[in-house]
């Protein structure tokens, strides 16, 4: 991939650059309104919902299903562009909200997505789309028979 100056803090050369610049050009990700990508920011929870829809929708995958969020607590705390993604999130279970201990649940929406919860929405995301394909990447036991499949 060529290097294109997009964005103010993704410089030439560095590690994350090329993905990066794919991704945007791809349509998955964009960056601040300031002209940054924004590298050492973490990601949110409605952020990291954002990418892997707009990373089913570039692959091919239908990602059309959307379910009503207004159960959850928060649901006024989510920007007005992550509605349609946590929307798709919470439909395809890979978001199901955190316990707010009284049987309500939230979705944090700006909330930094942990390790684990980003594994897990991974996971929920190969999960469907790759057995909507006939594959299954969690029946693979390496990552060279992932490939293979």
């Amino acid at each position: 991939m060529e290097y294109t100056d997009k964005f103010s803090d993704v410089k030439d050369g560095k590690w994350y650059s090329a993905a990066i610049l794919w991704a945007n050009q791809n349509g998955i990700v964009d960056g601040y309104g300031n002209g940054s990508y924004g590298i050492k920011d973490n990601i949110t929870r409605e952020q990291i919902a954002k990418m892997l829809c707009l990373y089913g929708k570039f692959t091919g995958y239908n990602v059309s299903g959307r379910t009503d969020i207004n159960r959850f607590t928060d649901v006024e705390k989510v920007s007005s562009w992550g509605m349609e993604y946590l929307q798709w999130a919470v439909d395809t279970q890979m978001v199901s909200g955190k316990p707010n201990g009284d049987d309500t649940f939230r979705l944090d929406p700006k909330g930094q997505a942990t390790r684990a919860e980003c594994a897990k929405m991974l996971k929920m995301f190969m999960q469907k789309y790759t057995q909507q394909e006939g594959q299954n990447i969690m029946e693979a036991d390496t990552m060279e028979e992932f490939y293979r499949m």
